[in-house]
């Protein structure tokens, strides 16, 4: 057995370096892939505007950063002691029967932790970039509905700035952040969104215009995660420099804020980067987590409505 064991074998004077960098080339991959997950699988959320150069002004998303660059190193400094450790329990032990198992016994809670932990951070990374998009999103969408004229709130004008009151601008406005933060939702013991039905049909249509048949998440899974990001984001708009008046000025700065709470979903790890985030984590209650990320944009409104008077030309 003990001349089966990859570890034992690969033990030498450079196999323990040459291991450790081959761990953290595939630690760093599976990095990269987290990240392009968190964001739902869409590059241009990575390196477009609010995209990872810019997060990285960010204290929470460093945070993130760092824990996972730190458990890949770790990972990879255990695997390279352990080949080195594989192979002085060969020469210790001899050919004995048990020498893998004690490689892999002393080897595997650890870089399972540690594993765990680089996946959950890197998932964060991605989710926070996602929440950078959303509040674009959001700023998008309140500079181009607040100069519209509504039934209840006139050109430029917004009833309410935060969404603990919705009116209908600001519900377009917090629709369009929940649509965009959705794929980082978790939508296992969610409530579905009211637009569950529209989202799944419409996704079912897609599909069947390429004469495919949608996926078991279409109908089963998407409208739990919106429903998770509906209750889950809230958006705060700046206050017009007419307070008075709750009207902004035509090419008045808008700032969109959005709060996003982004689910813990890795087992274990979860719980360990909400202690290590402990100012902004909570608990969302059987055994889940979450950690609130807040993205503030500010774009400039664009001040008039799309609409064009009627006028009246005399006969």
């Amino acid at each position: 057995m003990a001349k089966n064991s990859i570890i034992s074998r690969m033990a030498g004077s450079k196999a323990p370096r040459r291991v450790a960098l081959a761990a953290g080339l595939v630690g760093l991959g599976v990095i990269f892939l987290c990240v392009w997950l968190g964001c739902g699988g869409n590059w241009s959320r990575i390196e477009g505007r609010g995209g990872f150069v810019q997060a990285l002004g960010n204290g929470q998303f460093r945070l993130f950063l760092w824990v996972a660059t730190g458990s890949v190193l770790l990972l990879a400094v255990l695997v390279g002691w352990l080949v080195r450790l594989g192979g002085n329990l060969r020469r210790r032990l001899g050919r004995q029967r048990g020498t893998v198992i004690i490689e892999f016994a002393m080897v595997l809670p650890i870089a399972m932790v540690i594993s765990l932990i680089m996946v959950q951070s890197s998932l964060l990374m991605g989710g926070f970039l996602c929440v950078n998009y959303a509040s674009y999103c959001a700023a998008r969408s309140a500079i181009v509905y607040i100069p519209q004229q509504t039934d209840d709130e006139a050109v430029n004008q917004v009833n309410h700035l935060s969404d603990e009151n919705l009116s209908g601008k600001l519900w377009r406005i917090k629709s369009a952040a929940a649509w965009a933060v959705m794929p980082t939702g978790n939508g296992e013991n969610e409530n579905s969104s009211d637009y569950a039905e529209v989202l799944s049909s419409g996704l079912q249509h897609v599909y069947g215009e390429y004469n495919r048949s949608a996926p078991g998440w279409v109908a089963e899974l998407i409208g739990r995660k919106l429903g998770y990001a509906e209750e889950h984001t809230s958006v705060e708009l700046s206050p017009p420099y007419d307070e008075e008046s709750m009207q902004y000025g035509e090419h008045e700065d808008i700032q969109v804020t959005v709060r996003h709470n982004l689910c813990l979903s890795v087992p274990y790890a979860g719980r360990i980067l909400a202690a290590l985030d402990s100012e902004h984590s909570m608990d969302l209650g059987d055994g889940r987590y979450a950690v609130e990320v807040t993205v503030p944009c500010t774009l400039t409104n664009e001040g008039t409505a799309d609409t064009i008077d009627v006028e009246n030309f005399p006969d």
